[in-house]
């Protein structure tokens, strides 16, 4: 799969919501409670899954506004077509939801003091040489991993 540099974040949020319609909120054989706390989750992270990157340096995945979305839109579409040729008993909507899930904690944290997990690199030296785009945000000071915290808030 190509690495890309920068994504169109509209086009991301019309497949997300797309993929979410398709496999979730349209579905009949997803049960209401399930179709209500999805909504209910994208609508408390608000824009800040469709803006934030999936990672902190240029070198490594989906580094760019967006890429966060970006990025986990093609695993929930990989894992469908894995799901699909191995001929699992595992529901799509499950498929959809782990795929698009599975790193929300980079997003930061949530809630009324909700904090980003990353901020934009400030030094032209770290970005121009490193490659480093963002930085860790100290204000989080959660002391969790990105799986403990995703964990957090589902």
């Amino acid at each position: 799969m190509e690495q890309k540099e920068k994504v169109e974040v509209e086009e991301v949020l019309n497949e997300v919501v797309g993929i979410l319609n398709k496999h979730l909120f349209e579905s009949k054989e997803v049960p209401q409670g399930r179709r209500d706390a999805v909504k209910e989750l994208f609508e408390e992270l608000g824009d800040r899954y469709f803006i934030a990157p999936a990672a902190l340096k240029k070198d490594y995945h989906s580094c760019f506004p967006g890429g966060l979305a970006y990025h986990s839109l093609n695993v929930a579409k990989i894992a469908l077509k894995l799901n699909e040729a191995l001929e699992t008993d595992v529901s799509n909507n499950s498929i959809v939801i782990v795929g698009l899930l599975h790193d929300i904690g980079k997003i930061g944290s949530v809630g009324e003091n909700a904090k980003p997990y990353c901020k934009d690199q400030e030094s032209s030296w770290h970005r121009e040489k490193l490659g480093q785009l963002y930085v860790y945000n100290d204000e989080l000071k959660d002391g969790l991993t990105v799986p403990q915290r995703s964990l957090r808030i589902l």
